[in-house]
């Protein structure tokens, strides 16, 4: 038993380091003061890393293998547009014109359907 888990102590280590990298999670420098801020503060960086590896293990699944930093850049291209009459009565939107990896992205995450 002990030596499954020293098998997966690099993950551990490797998660650690992605929360303590700028380009992937702010968690750095902290602006609070008191211990309930920080503690919440703490606690939506690690809930931030959470989404973020589901979001890479979803795209493992579907077979698309990404570092965290590359999922990112593509997620950020992915755009979408609000067309609206003057009076608010009709709405239509549209995805804006991306390249090959952020529409990969799009298309394995079946987002779509949320259009």
């Amino acid at each position: 038993m002990v030596i499954l888990k020293y098998r997966y102590h690099w993950f551990i280590e490797d998660t650690f380091k992605h929360l303590k990298c700028p380009d992937i999670l702010r968690s750095r420098p902290i602006n609070h003061y008191t211990d309930n801020s920080i503690m919440v503060y703490g606690f939506i960086c690690i809930l931030g890393l959470l989404l973020l590896s589901l979001l890479r293990f979803e795209l493992n699944n579907n077979n698309y293998r990404a570092s965290y930093l590359k999922i990112i850049e593509n997620l950020k291209e992915i755009k979408l547009s609000c067309i609206s009459s003057e009076g608010g009565k009709f709405k239509r939107y549209i995805l804006n014109s991306m390249d090959f990896e952020p529409k990969k992205i799009y298309n394995k995450l079946k987002l779509k359907r949320y259009l």
